[in-house]
């Protein structure tokens, strides 16, 4: 099985999202060796950024589709702790209304 590191990022203490070391690298404009040490050792990166490492085992590797299907989730799940019950609800209706058809 093939392993991908991902890396929970948060703007101080404000969940952004999980990404690969390469998006971070892109969005952070910093080294991945200095991705890897800051969530090693819990420091911040341009005093303002802290990252929490994750090893994912996968069959296949994360490739754009999955990452976006990742993207979506993290999206999804984020308004679900939120506690947005109106779109629970909404999408709660859509899903009964598609059995029923």
């Amino acid at each position: 099985m093939n392993k991908v590191n991902l890396y929970e990022l948060y703007d101080r203490n404000t969940y952004c999202g999980m990404y690969t070391s390469k998006q971070l690298r892109e969005m952070l404009q910093v080294s991945s060796q200095n991705i890897s040490v800051a969530a090693r050792l819990n420091s911040l990166i341009k005093r303002r950024y802290r990252l929490k490492h994750f090893e994912i085992e996968c069959e296949v590797a994360l490739n754009k589709y999955s990452a976006q299907l990742c993207a979506d989730w993290d999206e999804t799940r984020t308004r679900m702790l939120k506690g947005d019950g109106k779109w629970f609800r909404e999408e709660r209706r859509k899903a009964d209304g598609n059995r029923t058809q």
